[in-house]
C-alpha cells in the first residue's frame, strides 16, 4: 500500500508541475505496464494525455481520504469490485477489502487484455453491462 501512495504521490506532484509524461509514466506503468503508451491506440492516447491534468488533484484527494468500514455498512446500492490480472497487488488488496466491506458487494476479475487495459473491450464492457441489467431487472 505504501509503495502505491508513493507512486501516486510522485505522480501527482509531476502532474502538478507541468510534466505530464513523467507523471503519465510513473502512473500507468505500474496499471498498464511499460510501453503502454506505444499499444494504445492513437485516439485513446490522446485522450489520456488530454486528462493528465485531472490526475494530480485526484491523487491528491485520494491520498487524503480514508475510507472505513463503518461508511459503507449502509450502501444500499449493488456494487461490483473490478480487477483484471495486470492489477498491481496493492490496488488488489483494496479491491478485496472493499468487497467485504460493501454490504452484497461482489468481485469480478475482467481477462487478461494487451496492455493491461481492462476496460477497452466489448467482452469486459458486456459483462459488467449483463450484471448491472441483472441488478435493474
Amino acid at each position: 500500500r505504501e509503495a502505491a501512495r508513493a507512486a501516486n504521490r510522485e505522480a501527482s506532484e509531476q502532474a502538478y508541475k507541468g510534466l505530464a509524461e513523467r507523471a503519465l509514466g510513473r502512473y500507468l506503468d505500474r496499471r498498464w505496464g511499460p510501453g503502454w503508451a506505444q499499444r494504445l491506440p492513437r485516439p485513446r492516447l490522446a485522450a489520456v494525455r488530454r486528462n493528465v491534468q485531472a490526475l494530480g488533484p485526484s491523487l491528491d484527494a485520494l491520498e487524503r481520504f480514508r475510507l472505513l468500514p463503518e461508511h459503507l455498512a449502509g450502501l444500499a446500492a449493488p456494487a461490483r469490485v473490478v480487477t483484471a490480472p495486470e492489477t498491481p497487488e496493492a490496488e488488489r488488496l483494496v479491491a478485496a477489502r472493499l468487497t467485504r466491506w460493501i454490504p452484497g458487494a461482489e468481485a469480478l476479475e475482467v481477462p487478461s487484455l494487451p496492455g493491461g487495459m481492462p476496460f477497452s473491450t466489448e467482452e469486459t464492457v458486456e459483462r459488467i453491462a449483463a450484471w448491472v441489467r441483472a441488478r435493474l431487472a
